[in-house]
């Protein structure tokens, strides 16, 4: 090639950048400063925050997002795998975010601030429902968050609660009675109204060093319990003070509806030998010793969970419709 032929080309080249910065701002909705040419955008941007890792529907997600609550000392292939998760995360979180933008659902941020002051006095579950994180900062750590991260999936969060609970306030206006014909006997077949005071052997800080130890330690706190319940003390009372399942203790023991197999064979086997009202002695299960109190079922106990099934379905139908038509560019 000439040394002219070099130079066209070269001017070629550089009029397909100043194009595609001139671009850049339609594509990814960027508003350019009066007195900064469209050129000086990509520049600034990649200087601030990295560069474009996705896109979802034309909006860019940028490195400095994806690096933000990644530790720094990380082994490599730790470092590639948080990585991954991190940027499905954000690029979900996007494209949810966006349907709810056209949709119009607003969130209340006071709604966003008292569910954050919830998890910090109550963390997120880890693994069974009643054994959590040590704290809302262990969880944010470990799942690589933000605190501003978490407060927007938060809001994400919420937003779909309220999407989804008003298509079924429009569905149940109509339609109770026959949800709850076709829903019931089911519902009774599968779930049980229970309250519990519950003893963690999984959760104890010396279960591996001394578990057989932890677990004579436990049955003996169950027995002492019980006893109180034996002497006449409430079952409201007894889980406020004793129980160690901090998701329930503050509401008196109270599980709502349950799976009968949420805690294992024993503890279903005792549930069903039991009369609405009465308790159990205490029963071992795979995570703790529990005293178990089987309620009464009313028909707003079968509506709720009716409802809490349908928001449930209903949300993953819609994140993977939202998800397979969103227009998802990964760098």
């Amino acid at each position: 090639m000439s040394r002219q032929s070099a130079k066209g080309v070269r001017r070629i080249l550089s009029r397909i950048l100043v194009l595609l910065a001139g671009l850049l701002p339609l594509l990814f909705d960027i508003t350019v400063p009066r007195g900064i040419r469209s050129g000086e955008v990509a520049q600034r941007l990649v200087k601030e925050e990295g560069a474009v890792v996705a896109s979802v529907n034309g909006r860019p997600i940028y490195e400095s997002r994806l690096l933000q609550g990644i530790p720094k000392g990380l082994f490599s292939s730790q470092k590639r795998n948080a990585r991954e998760v991190k940027l499905e995360r954000l690029i979900s979180c996007e494209a949810l975010r966006q349907f709810l933008e056209g949709k119009k659902v607003r969130v209340d941020e006071e709604k966003v601030e008292n569910e954050f002051a919830a998890l910090k006095k109550l963390p997120p579950a880890s693994g069974c429902f009643c054994h959590r994180y040590q704290s809302l900062e262990q969880f944010l750590t470990s799942n690589f968050y933000t605190v501003e991260e978490f407060k927007d999936t938060l809001r994400i969060e919420i937003g779909l609660t309220v999407y989804l609970e008003e298509r079924w306030r429009q569905k149940s206006e109509t339609q109770a009675e026959q949800m709850l014909a076709a829903g019931e006997p089911g519902i009774r077949d599968q779930y049980v109204k229970a309250s519990h005071v519950y003893f963690s052997i999984i959760q104890d800080p010396e279960f591996f060093q001394k578990f057989d130890q932890v677990v004579r330690r436990k049955e003996q706190q169950a027995l002492k319990a019980w006893r109180l319940l034996e002497d006449g003390e409430s079952l409201d009372r007894v889980a406020r003070e004793f129980s160690e399942d901090q998701a329930t203790r503050a509401e008196g023991g109270s599980l709502g509806m349950i799976r009968k197999s949420a805690f294992g064979f024993k503890v279903e086997e005792a549930l069903a030998s039991l009369p609405p009202g009465s308790y159990s002695k205490p029963i071992r299960s795979p995570f703790g010793f529990h005293i178990i109190r089987r309620e009464p079922v009313e028909r707003e106990d079968i509506l709720l969970l009716l409802k809490t099934d349908f928001i449930e379905k209903e949300r993953e139908a819609l994140v993977e419709e939202i998800m397979a038509e969103a227009t998802i560019v990964r760098q």
